[in-house]
C-alpha cells in the first residue's frame, strides 16, 4: 500500500498555540550541550516532549523533535506554532532553569 504525497498549499492563516491560556509550564530542563537545552512543555490537555532551545548563529529558537527520513532529510515529528511572545517567555524560563 502506498501513501499519496499531498502538499498542503492552503492559504489559511497559521493558528498559534496559546501557552499562557492553557496553563503552560516548562519542566524537565536538561542541558545536552553548551548550545542546546531539552525540555518538556506541559499544558492543559497536552505535553510536548523533547523540545529544544537552540543557541544558533541567528539567535535562540525552539526546535521540535525531528526524525531522519529515508531520503536523508530531517522531518519535524509535529508542528507547534508559538507566538513571538510565548517563544521568548519559554526561552527565558528554560535559560533560568539551566543556570
Amino acid at each position: 500500500m502506498a501513501f499519496a504525497n499531498k502538499t498542503n498549499n492552503s492559504s489559511e492563516e497559521k493558528k498559534y498555540f496559546n501557552v499562557k491560556g492553557n496553563n503552560g509550564r516548562v519542566e524537565n530542563v536538561r542541558l545536552i550541550s553548551d548550545k542546546v537545552a531539552c525540555f518538556t512543555l506541559k499544558c492543559d490537555g497536552a505535553s510536548f516532549y523533547n523540545l529544544k532551545v537552540v543557541d544558533g548563529k541567528k539567535g535562540q529558537f525552539i526546535a521540535v523533535p525531528s526524525q531522519k527520513g529515508k531520503d536523508g532529510q530531517y522531518y519535524n515529528q509535529y508542528g507547534l506554532y508559538l507566538s513571538d511572545e510565548d517563544t521568548a517567555d519559554i526561552i527565558d524560563c528554560v535559560i533560568a532553569k539551566v543556570q
